[in-house]
Formats: structure tokens, C-alpha cells, sequence
């Protein structure tokens, strides 16, 4: 009986490395403080210290468990001038450990956050709202010029347009535009869809909107003021949202 050589049986180096991630996935979600970080950014991204007020957790000890989790890729992170922000990562569907990570957040997630997080979560909310309604009724009368600070209007609208195309929607369909800035993107949206919600929390921006829409007879524009999350809570429907954002999109 002939022996087959051991270098014949041996796993390919593609195999080995996707052991090596699995390893390091099971190594990242063998902590209960890890897997209450992961439990906490499941539909938000949060700052380093944003993360440590609601874990309550010295900022040496939190960044050596996010290095952990960013290192077996369950973690994604953004950077906002001197600060990282971290979310759960947008998953590949083709990638070799895709299924192992979503059976885990959907694991994790059967678990739900206690009473005293989801308050410092709240509190961090309010704290963001506070501040984005400063730098707006502070900015509004110079929008144009802070534009920049957000993302440029012509790339925004252009990426937006090529975006929607892509979905087939019908024109019956109904959008949301998350901070409309002054309503520049609003004509075109009004033009798509039958009925567009125009949501933002400063209401010196969506008055600058409104006036927009009112110069270009835009009658199928409704405008929110308030949180989008909680416009959305409370039971508006759409078929699209549309929003400024530094952050990738899928």
C-alpha cells in the first residue's frame, strides 16, 4: 500500500488562511465584554469615547477589545478628524466567514440590552442632536460655505442620482432626504417619486428647504422637523432614503 505524501494532503494555503480568521473570529467572540461591544453596535456606529461612556469602561481598556474585534474583522471604523468610529462591518455575502458572522450578531442579538445602556445610548443621541442643532443655528446662514464639511453638494447629488437609478423604482414609489441642506437635491427627487418626505431636525434648514420648494412649485415635498429615526418610528413609510453621508454605503 503506497502512502500518500503528507505535503499532498495538507490544506492549500487559502484554506489555512480562512482557518486563521475563523480563529481569530472565535478568539474576539470568546469575551462577554466583546460580544456586549458588538451587541451595542448593532444599528449604530459610535465614537471611542461615546463607547466608553455606555460601557462605562476606561478608553486603554476599550481600545485593546475594539483592536481585538477590528483585527478578526468584526468591527468596521470611520475617521472624523481626531476621532474613530466603530459599527459592525457591512457583510460580504461571498466571503469565506460571512455566514459564521452573521449567525453570531444574530446570536448576540437575541440578547437584549439592558435598561441602564440603552439609557447612556439615549443620552448619547441626545448629546449628537444638541450639537448638530448648535452647528446649524449657528451655520445656517452660511451653508454654502460649511458644505464642504459635510459633503459636496455636486458629488452628493451626482452619486445620489447614479444610486437611485440603479433601484428601478417606480415613479409611484415615495423617498426620504435626511437633512436636505437647503433642498437642492429636492427638485430631482420631486420629479422621481410621487411623494418625497423631506426630514431634518434644524429647523432653520428646512425653512431654507421650504422656501426652495415653494420657488419651484414642488407640491409633493412634505417636510418633517424632527429626528429621523423617530420620523421613521413613529410610521413613515418609504421606499428609499437619501442622506449626506462620510460613511461607505452599500
Amino acid at each position: 500500500m503506497t502512502r500518500t505524501p503528507i505535503r499532498q494532503i495538507m490544506q492549500p494555503e487559502e484554506t489555512a488562511s480562512s482557518s486563521q480568521s475563523l480563529a481569530l473570529a472565535c478568539k474576539a467572540a470568546s469575551d462577554p465584554l466583546r460580544l456586549q461591544i458588538l451587541r451595542v453596535l448593532k444599528a449604530e456606529s459610535f465614537g471611542v469615547l461615546e463607547l466608553c461612556q455606555i460601557l462605562e469602561l476606561a478608553q486603554s481598556k476599550l481600545s485593546h477589545h475594539l483592536k481585538v474585534l477590528a483585527n478578526a474583522n468584526l468591527v468596521a471604523t470611520r475617521r472624523e478628524g481626531n476621532s474613530i468610529f466603530y459599527r459592525r462591518p457591512l457583510l460580504d455575502l461571498e466571503a469565506p466567514l460571512s455566514e459564521f458572522i452573521q449567525a453570531l450578531f444574530k446570536s448576540i442579538d437575541n440578547e437584549a440590552l439592558g435598561m441602564q445602556l440603552l439609557e447612556r445610548i439615549s443620552a448619547i443621541k441626545a448629546e449628537r442632536s444638541r450639537l448638530s442643532l448648535d452647528f446649524f443655528a449657528k451655520n445656517a446662514g452660511k451653508f454654502n460655505e460649511m458644505q464642504e464639511l459635510i459633503t459636496e453638494n455636486s458629488q452628493y447629488v451626482s452619486n445620489a442620482r447614479d444610486l437611485i437609478e440603479t433601484t428601478n423604482l417606480p415613479k409611484s414609489a415615495s423617498v426620504i432626504e435626511i437633512g436636505p441642506g437647503q433642498g437642492h437635491y429636492l427638485p430631482e427627487l420631486s420629479k422621481r417619486f410621487s411623494q418625497v418626505h423631506a426630514v431634518d431636525n434644524s429647523e432653520q434648514m428646512l425653512a431654507q428647504a421650504q422656501q426652495l420648494a415653494t420657488a419651484q412649485n414642488l407640491g409633493n415635498v412634505n417636510f418633517i422637523l424632527g429626528e429621523p429615526a423617530e420620523a421613521i418610528a413613529q410610521g413613515l413609510s418609504t421606499d428609499l432614503v437619501v442622506c449626506k453621508t462620510k460613511w461607505p454605503m452599500s
